[in-house]
């Protein structure tokens, strides 16, 4: 029977994201995006038994599947990168009013274009 620790082995140890970090939420969509495949794979194998944990896999491995989480975490990833290293700037105690203002507009920037891009992309089809 495989418990729990042979199936976190198994999905690389999936971080929980924490409420108040944003650096732990990139890296939580990061480790789920990365280990999607033995994620969903310990999902179906412990679907497969008659547990008490079955139907909550199923459940689960239904949920990752779904359109809307998988866009959501692909975007929510790639957006996060880009503002990962500007929350990490702005905590410094180095960094001055003029350049935390610039970094925010390239980030915002950034964003925008990658938004417009989606946008192009979405009406070109």
């Amino acid at each position: 029977m495989e418990t729990h620790v042979s199936v976190k082995r198994k999905t690389g140890g999936i971080p929980l994201m924490s409420d108040t970090r944003w650096g732990s939420r990139g890296k939580t969509v990061g480790a789920f995006l990365d280990h999607f495949k033995s994620a969903h794979s310990a999902l179906t194998d412990l679907e497969s038994r008659t547990s008490s944990n079955a139907n909550k896999a199923n459940n689960l491995r239904h949920s990752m599947e779904s359109f809307d989480t998988i866009v959501t975490a692909v975007t929510s990833h790639k957006i996060i990168c880009y503002i990962q290293p500007l929350t990490k700037g702005l905590q410094s105690p180095n960094i001055d009013l003029i350049t935390a203002y610039t970094e925010a507009r390239e980030v915002a920037q950034v964003i925008s274009t990658l938004r417009n891009d989606s946008v192009i992309f979405m009406h070109s089809q």
